[in-house]
């Protein structure tokens, strides 16, 4: 069995509702999910929590950080601690599964192993149609990418090498850290080629204006 670790603060309902609607049309249920929501705002954390309750494999968890920078890595590092599964797979809100992926690491897990997979990038428009019903097979990704943050690993591995490093703050950085740092451990780095994992679209976190005054803190490079 695979525990999903979802990190979250403050993204649109509708996104997760996606999210894990399409991990509700698994073909294979032997998995479970762990939501850990870091500091979102009352209101929408209150959405979120009754979003994720609402399916039977989640377990929500609210922690009070909204007075601090974003950090991924804590969030994940909690969530981790919380997976009661011999592996994790450490998700992203953003990402569509195809309804075999859960029998896809069944198949493959391994405890020597870490396992990276390709990430289809939706536009805008195809993007759209998540958000009534849809063929995973018919929409079309605009390019695939391999991302480091995006793996399948046993969980006494991510104990082993401390989890993520919590120096790191805002977006990136925290998950190429990560797979030195699986690699330098002794494991072995699995590409897996398999086209299961597609991305719902949004505005690339460095793209907004930084002439404009924004609540939301964020770091350039």
């Amino acid at each position: 069995m695979v525990t999903i670790v979802f990190a979250y603060r403050n993204r649109e309902v509708s996104r997760i509702k996606i999210s894990l609607d399409s991990l509700q049309n698994q073909n294979n249920q032997n998995f479970k999910v762990v939501f850990v929501d870091y500091g979102s705002e009352s209101k929408l954390a209150d959405q979120i929590l009754k979003l994720v309750q609402s399916y039977s494999f989640s377990s929500y968890y609210y922690l009070p950080t909204h007075l601090l920078l974003w950090n991924k890595s804590k969030a994940l590092n909690y969530g981790i601690t919380k997976a009661e599964t011999p592996y994790v797979f450490i998700a992203d809100v953003d990402i569509v599964f195809h309804a075999n992926t859960i029998t896809l690491f069944q198949n493959i897990a391994n405890l020597d192993k870490a396992y990276l997979f390709k990430l289809g990038y939706l536009d805008k428009k195809v993007s759209e149609n998540l958000k009534k019903s849809y063929v995973f097979e018919d929409l079309k990704p605009k390019h695939f990418g391999t991302v480091n943050g995006m793996i399948l690993i046993a969980k006494e591995a991510l104990v082993k090498i401390n989890g993520f490093d919590t120096f790191f703050h805002f977006y990136g950085s925290e998950d190429v850290d990560l797979y030195e740092r699986i690699n330098n451990a002794g494991y072995e780095i699995v590409n897996n080629e398999s086209h299961y994992f597609y991305h719902n679209h949004h505005v690339i976190y460095n793209s907004y204006n930084d002439k404009e005054m924004s609540v939301v803190p964020r770091l350039y490079n």
